[in-house]
């Protein structure tokens, strides 16, 4: 299953919070919205904001998606799904994940 992985509180969580132009906000749920094709955001605006809903982690940098990954609660594994784990930040996800008691799948 889908889930964001806060790289500031290290918790899995089903929502992200987003802010785009004129502070119009959007819940992104990996429930709903990832099975929506990444249908995340009005699409036309300018991106300014994204928070966690656990924490208050923020970052303009990192869209939602970015914090995806895939956890698989039988086997205890979790593979990086967004370009902020899978690609820019391989060495902290695989401590992160370890942390929190799961086993990194890194490619």
């Amino acid at each position: 299953m889908m889930k964001f992985l806060c790289p500031e509180c290290k918790k899995l969580t089903d929502t992200f919070e987003e802010e785009w132009r004129e502070s119009v906000y959007y819940t992104v749920n990996t429930d709903v919205d990832y099975k929506q094709k990444n249908n995340w955001g009005d699409g036309d605006g300018e991106h300014k904001l994204t928070f966690c809903s656990n924490c208050n982690f923020q970052t303009r940098e990192w869209k939602a998606e970015d914090f995806l990954v895939e956890v698989n609660e039988r086997k205890k594994t979790i593979e990086p799904y967004g370009d902020y784990w899978a690609i820019f930040n391989k060495d902290e996800f695989e401590e992160v994940v370890k942390e929190i008691g799961y086993e990194p799948l890194i490619e």
